[in-house]
């Protein structure tokens, strides 16, 4: 039954085996049949058993739970280590099509995108650092080209001066010596006068007249009329009632907002009026006759008088009558012109009932408000002007309608408006303001709009600016274009003392727009900022205008640099304080302007101190040149300056340096080394007995090198004795043989400045003990004494040779051969 069921089973099996191959199906297949099997099986039953479990068998069972055969990768292991690894390795064909080309489109798409990676980051490297070289130029241009242009400034300025004209002035320092003279013009001198007692009445505390009614009434005294008139403008422009601390305190937003161009625009209008009615005051009185002056005193009796001069009656057409024989609208027309509003009201009432009952409201309204016109009148006006009066032939009731109703921006009436004055007038009476955040139809003349209309569609060339500067000028200041009046008056040389001063009297109302960056032009537009708004550089304007007179006027210099005290650079340092720092290190003049100091070390005050209340704000000054003055190498300077500011740690520093340097030289007249033997000999006697700011090891550098300095002096002036006597009290150098480990451990404790002076000593040291030695050799009478003291120099020599060639040092190279010969020479 058993061999049955086994029976059946081998048949079952083979015949699974047979439907398992006929399927296609990539299962192992068995090439033993179950008695083979068994015989296996059989067999490593027997050999296991023999040999016990072991290592192999857990191998055996790890790795083949893991799908892996040992006895394979045992061959593999063998054959690996029998192969000669450095025999090139034969490429093993891929019979895998599909794979194979796969693997080749991924490799060639991997090596696109590797390519192509390594060139976009190569390109990215290269914009880096393009932009990085670019932007290096761009500042080291931007610092070049305000050095050439103030280069040219003042070439242009020194051209221009004649030193016998009879203009020139000459203001002298008490610290000056007599034969200085001033480059400074008569009205340089003025101005600068003024600048002086305005800075002594701020720095005392004391009560001061505004800077702009100062040189106001300083302008009133030059010789040219129309200086005194850009002074009187600017001045009657600032007169805003308006606080500045409305709008955080920026000029820009305080004069681009409506209330204060509402003001601005009053106080143009204002002056230009009472120029207009001086001037018809003037031609009514040189033509009495065709004037025909009379009737009740006033604006109406004055503006008759003017329009009967100009004799309109035979000139056009005019509508709605007349008055007193006189076009109505062109009466009314010179009573808006003078600024009397009443008067022109007057007119409106004597023309006839068929003007009062059409326009007698509007002026009425108008005079009730002192010429403001409100926007719903303004709307009826423009309304009125479209439909009835653009058609008109009266050119001065066109230009009322147009005036009062700001339309028709486009249209300049020139038989009316014939000057300058006369057209900026009549255009800021068309410019409308609305409040922040309404807009004004796109027919509305703007404030922004008319400035850009003056400074940049018309400009310098269409008022011939370069023959009529004034006029330019003061076209720019009535529309408040400040910076740009003031950079053009800058420009002409002879204006440049009146845009100076009228920049610093604005900055002291807070209105003027200030750029901090020295590198920033003179002139520059803010794009953030409604155009044409610009900001001028103070700065720059000052430091430029004092470079014409910083050096024989450094008082002067100093009293306009203290105006720049509340700016900063973009490193945060205090404009004055840099200004100063610059000045001083071009002109040298320290003593002037930093003091000096006494016989007993304390500073004496020099001009610099009248601007600070704190000693310590000018020592801070003093140490930024001095640190400045050690950058570019002016070791001296520095040297003094950094004594004169308290600091003598950097001050003996530096010296120790510098006498390190010209220790062994013999002390001629005039050299270096001279100059620095009495600096070091005056700090020496300054510090006598008195307690320094310095650490001990520098102070004991210094007194050790002043030692150093004595030994030299006596050794050129052959004096070896005392020479002897100073390099042994001072115990650089060994007696006696058995000292050199102890000196050459003093010798790594020394520093540097004198470490590299020890050869030239010992050098100069064994030539005394030679000179010596060979002297008593030479006595020939024989004594103990005399051989004890050869017998000493000679213990001294071979002790400071030995000390020589022990010393870790990298000393000259003939150095050792020189102390070699020197010794051979006392044996």
């Amino acid at each position: 039954m058993a061999d049955q069921d086994l029976h059946q089973l081998m048949l079952d099996a083979e015949q699974q085996s047979a439907e398992i191959s006929s399927l296609g199906t990539a299962l192992p297949q068995l090439d033993r049949n179950l008695r083979q099997v068994c015989e296996a099986s059989q067999t490593l039953w027997n050999k296991l058993s023999q040999t016990g479990p072991s290592e192999g068998i857990q191998a055996h069972l790890l790795l083949g739970s893991k799908g892996m055969d040992l006895s394979q990768i045992s061959q593999k292991l063998e054959a690996l280590s029998s192969r000669d690894m450095l025999a090139p390795l034969e490429p093993v064909p891929d019979t895998d099509i599909d794979n194979f080309l796969m693997n080749e489109t991924q490799n060639v798409l991997l090596g696109i995108l590797e390519e192509t990676q390594n060139f976009n980051f190569g390109k990215l490297k290269e914009k880096q650092r393009m932009e990085k070289e670019e932007k290096v130029l761009e500042e080291s241009w931007l610092k070049e080209r305000c050095e050439i242009l103030n280069a040219i400034l003042l070439e242009s300025v020194d051209q221009e001066m004649d030193f016998v004209q009879p203009d020139m002035e000459t203001t002298v320092l008490s610290e000056r010596p007599t034969t200085v003279r001033s480059l400074m013009s008569s009205q340089e001198v003025a101005y600068a006068n003024k600048v002086i007692e305005f800075n002594k009445a701020v720095l005392s505390g004391s009560s001061k007249e505004p800077l702009m009614k100062t040189f106001m009434n300083l302008a009133s005294q030059f010789s040219e009329k129309k200086v005194f008139d850009l002074w009187e403008c600017l001045s009657t422009m600032i007169k805003i009632p308006i606080e500045l601390s409305i709008l955080d305190g920026d000029p820009l937003k305080t004069r681009n907002s409506p209330r204060v161009q509402l003001a601005l625009i009053k106080q143009a209008r204002a002056f230009l009026q009472d120029r207009y009615k001086l001037f018809m005051q003037n031609t009514v009185a040189n033509n009495l006759q065709r004037a025909m002056r009379g009737g009740a005193p006033g604006t109406f009796s004055l503006v008759r008088s003017f329009a009967a001069i100009q004799e309109l009656v035979n000139e056009g057409c005019f509508d709605d009558g007349q008055v007193e024989g006189l076009p109505v609208w062109a009466l009314i027309y010179y009573c808006l012109r003078c600024g009397d509003y009443k008067a022109a009201f007057y007119c409106v009432q004597q023309a006839g009932s068929h003007l009062v009952d059409s326009y007698s409201a509007f002026f009425e309204d108008m005079a009730g408000n002192d010429g403001q016109v409100s926007e719903s009148v303004s709307e009826v006006l423009r309304y009125q002007y479209r439909h009835v009066v653009a058609s008109s032939e009266d050119s001065f009731k066109k230009a009322v309608f147009c005036l009062l109703g700001g339309c028709d921006i486009k249209e300049d009436f020139p038989e009316v408006v014939q000057t300058a004055e006369d057209y900026i007038w009549f255009k800021l009476g068309q410019v409308k303001t609305m409040p922040d955040g309404h807009e004004l139809p796109m027919d509305i003349l703007t404030y922004n709009h008319l400035q850009s209309l003056i400074s940049q569609e018309y400009g310098e060339t269409h008022y011939k600016a370069t023959e009529q500067p004034f006029l330019y000028a003061s076209m720019l200041l009535l529309t408040s274009q400040f910076e740009e009046a003031i950079e053009f008056l800058n420009r002409t040389s002879f204006l440049r003392p009146h845009a100076v001063h009228m920049a610093l009297a604005l900055a002291e109302t807070g209105l003027l727009a200030t750029s901090v960056p020295l590198q920033a032009p003179l002139l520059s537009l803010d794009e953030n900022e409604p155009a044409p708004s610009k900001r001028l550089n103070l700065p720059r304007l000052v430091m430029t205008y004092c470079n014409k007179f910083s050096h024989s006027n450094l008082a002067e210099a100093i009293n306009y640099f203290y105006f720049l005290r509340d700016l900063k650079d973009a490193d945060g340092v205090n404009l004055f304080k840099l200004c100063c720092c610059d000045l001083a290190l071009e002109n040298k003049a320290f003593n002037v302007m930093f003091g000096m100091l006494n016989e007993r070390g304390d500073r004496v005050f020099g001009v610099l101190d009248e601007f600070f209340s704190s000693e310590e704000d000018t020592k801070a000054i003093i140490r930024m040149v001095a640190e400045e003055s050690e950058k570019k190498s002016c070791l001296e300077d520095a040297i003094f300056l950094f004594e004169l500011c308290s600091d003598h740690e950097n001050s003996l520093r530096l010296l120790n340096s510098m006498l390190g340097q010209i220790l062994p030289q013999d002390n001629k007249l005039g050299s270096v080394r001279e100059r620095m033997e009495s600096v070091a000999m005056m700090h020496k006697q300054r510090y006598h007995g008195k307690e320094i700011n310095c650490s001990a090891p520098t102070a004991s550098n210094f007194n050790l090198l002043c030692r150093l300095i004595e030994f030299f002096n006596h050794w050129h002036s052959k004096d070896f004795r005392k020479a002897l006597e100073i390099v042994s009290e001072v115990e650089l150098l060994p007696k006696k043989p058995s000292e050199v480990e102890h000196y050459i451990a003093v010798f790594r404790q020394l520093s540097g400045d004198i470490m590299k002076n020890i050869p030239e000593v010992m050098l100069a040291t064994m030539n005394i003990l030679s000179a010596e030695y060979n002297r008593l050799k030479s006595n020939r009478v024989g004594s103990p004494t005399k051989h004890h003291a050869q017998e000493d120099l000679r213990q001294y020599g071979q002790a400071i040779t030995a000390y020589s060639a022990s010393l870790p040092y990298d000393m000259p190279g003939d150095t050792n051969a020189k102390m070699v010969q020197l010794m051979m020479t006392m044996n």
